[in-house]
């Protein structure tokens, strides 16, 4: 896919997945025009079911994407917050994965997971052991799903903009 939209700065290809954005309705469609002309070129055929067309905010990659911002799917928020405190060491490394994977929005994520993380030492992904939760790693779990849960949206730079960094 990538090939197929290589030369287009107004979309990006992950997979069979092409998310176009553009300033206006009427760009939006000659960059809507391109890109179905150069999946035509290719061979490739789209699954109309399965499209968004001049919406202002979509789904992508596991994110809300729009013109402001990016920010957690609520959906995938809400599974984190139903999880209560891990038992075993398989349900820590589930939410440890859903931590990675939106480890962008947490202030301190590195620390929170390393402290989580000690938890599986020595343990391999399927112990049905029982975990211990010190009072330090509790806390810190519960942190954790607050902070995504209140996550701040992150906003697109725009290569037009000057940015002073501190």
């Amino acid at each position: 896919m990538d090939n197929v939209v290589r030369d287009s700065d107004f979309c990006i290809a992950y997979l069979d997945d092409i998310f176009i954005f553009s300033e206006t309705k009427e760009q939006h469609k000659l960059d809507l025009d391109r890109v179905l002309l150069r999946l035509s070129d290719f061979g490739l055929l789209i699954n109309l079911n399965k499209c968004v067309f001049g919406a202002s905010k979509g789904h992508f990659l596991g994110y809300l994407v729009s013109k402001h911002c990016i920010q957690p799917l609520p959906k995938k928020v809400k599974v984190l917050l139903d999880f209560s405190l891990p038992k075993f060491v398989e349900e820590l490394c589930r939410v440890l994965a859903m931590i990675k994977f939106y480890h962008e929005f947490l202030k301190g994520a590195a620390k929170v997971k390393s402290c989580l993380n000690d938890l599986t030492k020595r343990k391999s992904k399927s112990d049905k052991t029982p975990l211990f939760w010190p009072e330090n790693e509790e806390i810190a779990f519960k942190k954790v799903k607050k902070e995504i849960a209140d996550a701040s949206l992150l906003a697109h730079l725009y290569q037009t903009q000057r940015y002073l960094l501190l």
